[in-house]
């Protein structure tokens, strides 16, 4: 994978012609150029050559997760249809509860 152009000295005005500057300028910004065209080669190349192990921990994480579905098909339905018709209640206390919950379960000291 190549990041940017490959021909930069397209992009470099050498000559200072369009800027108004002087050459050197326009040889400094040609050569700003190269090297940010070398290090995104060596970034894009990193990448390709780049690994990634999984754990067992993780693969069995991901094994479970994948195992079946979590969600309740058919209260999705319900919550859609009642949305549709207007009728869904919101109870604000089963939800206080339920964060107020999670909250302790997350603030609780692991043993």
């Amino acid at each position: 994978m190549k990041i940017g152009p490959q021909d930069l000295s397209a992009y470099a005005d050498t000559t200072g012609a369009a800027t108004g500057r002087s050459s050197k300028t326009g040889a400094d910004t040609r050569a700003a150029l190269i090297r940010a065209g070398t290090v995104a080669g060596a970034l894009g190349a990193a990448v390709d050559a780049a690994t990634v192990k999984i754990s067992n921990v993780a693969a069995g994480a991901m094994t479970a997760a994948n195992a079946g579905p979590d969600v309740d098909l058919e209260k999705v339905r319900q919550v859609q249809a009642a949305l549709a018709q207007g009728t869904y209640k919101v109870n604000p206390e089963a939800i206080a509860d339920e964060l107020i919950a999670s909250a302790q379960a997350l603030l609780k000291p692991k043993v």
